[in-house]
């Protein structure tokens, strides 16, 4: 069975990093929901699960996107170093 790859995520402050509120789906375990409020807090959580789902999927999605682009910058920067230093080779003493 293939295994999951772990998503990238972005620092906290980056301009392009998600935001999630506060997870308030705290229940007393000793009280029982009634019918309507049971609802409403499983679509709460639900919807909060959503959101975080879709940040998750744009923090990997652009972290991706700069790790590429750093890659790719990378090997434009490498060739550019290695033809300058390469010269006759010989040392003078």
């Amino acid at each position: 069975m293939a295994t999951k790859e772990k998503k990238l995520t972005l620092p906290i402050g980056d301009p392009q990093a998600g935001y999630a509120p506060s997870d308030v789906s705290f229940v007393d375990p000793d009280v029982e929901l009634a019918g309507d409020e049971k609802e409403w807090a499983e679509r709460r959580d639900q919807a909060r699960e959503d959101l975080l789902d879709e940040i998750a999927d744009n923090e990997d999605k652009v972290a991706r996107q700069r790790l590429k682009d750093a890659e790719a910058a990378t090997e434009e920067a490498v060739p550019k170093a290695t033809s300058k230093s390469s010269g006759s080779g010989s040392a003078t003493a």
